[in-house]
């Protein structure tokens, strides 16, 4: 099998490191050739280094293909990945035979289309969220635009044309199979959600010690959050509701890891009087989460209400439960608040009153206190029966067998 993996972020992006490298070097050799394609617009000298890092790990079955625009800075990124991308990747197809595209998200698939329409190859359209929803949610495009019309368009084309499907909730599967020109047709879509690598995520317990000793956390219940600081991880709730579990589990302490700029969240703690040796807030690079995130106790996972959030798959719940950690999160996201409810890994939280909150926190504390040896294990064991990326492996493999078949069993019935 020759497979042309496309995705609109590099390698060096937290959530496709965690699962696109293992993806490529699972599928690697055994007679098949992986070829990457990041349609970043900028190839940094770190990324060069890991794609050379990793060649050499599995020579000539794994390839990485650079992109590189033609045009300058002042053209429309967008429009440069399409038209580039679209040329680059109708000659590596051609060139390297590919039997199969993998597009992961929407741009890799708009170009993916244009492919197929002139060489047949195969394509899996891996829609990771609905993009254009989220555009609009952040006021970056407007519903009745141009643009968002244009993308709809391309959108419907793409499922309409692909070979399969595959949805990182089984919420964004019926989102999916909801739309009115899909009624009487039969689409096939998989469920894979995003999943992590459990030999990486595991309980580091020298380090946890170590963390909790010098900063005199030994006695203390931490309640972790990791991650973007972006408006919808609801970062002035997650501050709201540790500023009134605390005044329940007083030795509570909060430790937030995040990249982003915390300037803003250093400003919501002041507002309700949180004092500095309450919390810590850490700016890690993304390799760093696992490690630092073995010291919590509780994860937080808060998300904005609405459809994105519904049809999600945080890679962060999967984070958390392979660490042994429960989950307080907010009701409606995606497939795990419900599964985080009805396996006991999880507390959903909810905002409707200041009163309302506190009697929740009062339960999470009384049930954390009575549950907390039990629970760790069984955190665990649920992120090994559901988010295991060995699993998600199993059924991208499943999938790629499914479509490479329907063409062979297409060819065969033509001779």
């Amino acid at each position: 099998m020759n497979l042309l993996f496309i995705s609109d972020s590099s390698l060096t992006n937290p959530i496709l490191s965690s699962q696109g490298l293992p993806h490529l070097s699972h599928f690697a050799g055994r007679g098949n050739n992986i070829y990457f394609m990041s349609l970043e617009l900028e190839v940094n000298e770190k990324l060069d280094k890991e794609y050379n890092h990793l060649i050499e790990k599995f020579g000539r079955s794994i390839h990485f293909l650079k992109f590189r625009p033609w045009l300058p800075k002042l053209f429309n990124d967008s429009f440069q990945i399409l038209l580039f991308g679209f040329f680059q990747a109708l000659f590596y197809v051609i060139r390297y035979r590919i039997d199969l595209i993998h597009a992961r998200s929407y741009l890799p698939a708009f170009i993916s289309l244009w492919i197929k329409a002139i060489t047949r190859t195969k394509i899996i359209f891996d829609v990771r969220g609905l993009v254009i929803e989220e555009c609009i949610a952040q006021g970056l495009w407007k519903a009745d635009s141009l643009r968002t019309h244009f993308m709809k368009f391309f959108e419907k084309q793409c499922i309409l044309k692909a070979d399969h499907i595959v949805a990182v909730s089984h919420k964004l599967r019926d989102f999916i199979l909801q739309k009115p020109y899909l009624i009487e047709r039969n689409i096939a879509v998989t469920v894979i959600p995003n999943c992590v690598d459990l030999t990486i995520y595991t309980r580091n317990k020298v380090f946890r010690s170590e963390f909790r000793n010098k900063h005199n956390l030994e006695n203390r219940n931490i309640l972790l959050y990791s991650g973007s600081l972006a408006s919808w991880q609801q970062t002035d709730q997650i501050v709201l509701f540790f500023s009134e579990y605390q005044k329940i589990d007083t030795a509570s302490f909060l430790l937030i890891l995040t990249y982003s700029d915390t300037r803003i969240l250093k400003e919501l703690f002041n507002e309700l009087r949180i004092k500095d040796s309450n919390y810590l807030i850490l700016s890690l690079n993304p390799d760093e989460i696992p490690k630092y995130s073995s010291v919590g106790d509780m994860g937080i996972l808060f998300r904005m209400n609405g459809l994105i959030s519904e049809v999600s798959a945080p890679l962060k719940f999967a984070e958390y439960l392979s660490l042994g950690m429960p989950v307080l999160m907010t009701d409606k996201v995606g497939d795990v608040s419900a599964l985080a409810e009805n396996l006991g890994v999880g507390f959903c939280v909810q905002f409707s009153s200041l009163d309302n909150l506190r009697n929740q926190c009062f339960r999470i504390y009384k049930i954390f206190t009575q549950t907390s040896k039990e629970i760790q294990p069984k955190c665990r064991s649920v992120a090994e029966t559901y988010f295991s990326l060995n699993i998600a492996l199993e059924k991208y493999r499943q999938v790629y067998d499914i479509v490479l078949a329907s063409q062979n069993t297409k060819q065969n019935n033509f001779n």
